[in-house]
Parts: C-alpha cells; sequence; structure tokens
C-alpha cells in the first residue's frame, strides 16, 4: 500500500515524461490510496491539458472515469487537525499535507516528485525512482 500524489496519479494516465516509472510503479505496487483532494486535482491537471489541446474532453471524462475506478475504495479523509497541524509544522500546503496527513495514518510512503513535500516529510515522501530501488 502506498499513497500517491495527483501528479503520480497523471502520470500514470496521460502521455507524459513520467508514465513508464508511473507504470513501473504501479506493477511493484497496485494498492493505491490518497485523500479524496485528488479528485479535484485531476481534474484541474485534465483541464490543463484540454487547454494546451493535448487532451480533448471525451478524453478527459475517459481519463477520470479510468481514475475513479482506480481509486474506488481507495480514498482517505484526513482529519482537518492532523492537516492544520502538519501544515503548521512544516510550511506546506494544507492541500500537500492531506497527502502527507493520509500516508501518515496509513503508516506507509507518499509517492511525490512535490519538492516541498520530499524536504518536509523525508522519512515519508519519496520519489517513484527511489520506491522502485528500494
Amino acid at each position: 500500500m502506498i499513497v500517491v500524489d495527483s501528479n503520480i496519479l497523471a502520470y500514470f494516465l496521460l502521455n507524459s515524461d513520467y508514465q513508464e516509472q508511473a507504470e513501473a510503479l504501479y506493477e511493484k505496487d497496485s494498492d493505491w490510496w490518497a485523500p479524496y483532494l485528488w479528485r479535484s486535482e485531476l481534474r484541474n491537471i485534465l483541464v490543463n491539458h484540454q487547454r494546451k489541446k493535448l487532451i480533448n474532453l471525451k478524453q478527459s471524462k475517459a481519463i477520470m472515469s479510468i481514475a475513479l475506478n482506480l481509486m474506488k475504495d481507495k480514498e482517505f479523509s484526513p482529519h482537518s487537525e492532523n492537516v492544520l497541524e502538519l501544515a503548521e509544522e512544516s510550511g506546506c500546503t494544507a492541500y500537500d499535507c492531506e497527502y502527507a496527513a493520509t500516508a501518515i495514518y496509513l503508516k506507509t510512503k507518499l509517492i511525490t516528485y512535490d519538492k516541498q513535500l520530499l524536504r518536509a516529510f523525508p522519512s515519508r515522501a519519496i520519489k517513484i525512482a527511489d520506491f522502485l530501488s528500494v
């Protein structure tokens, strides 16, 4: 079991420089979890791809449907108190701390490329490549 941020989901579902790594991550551990926030963040990523003409609306809807199926029953709602405490201690955004709080609660790693999360939570947050090499 691992927690993935919305960018990792996007790398897995969209053509990207990290798609092969994300696929290897899924092969190593397919039990992906995330806070419910991932939905809004992935929708925003999809809209940005649409605006850049990288995908169209029909593709966005299909990708979101795949993501919802992938994450079915693997979503978590961290306690607000925990998120606020982590944000205060780390200097990270509350959004980012939702992922950290989820990983901490589930006692697992957070897979991310977010530099601030990696710096603030070195024992919890890890890049795909580092996770794959363990």
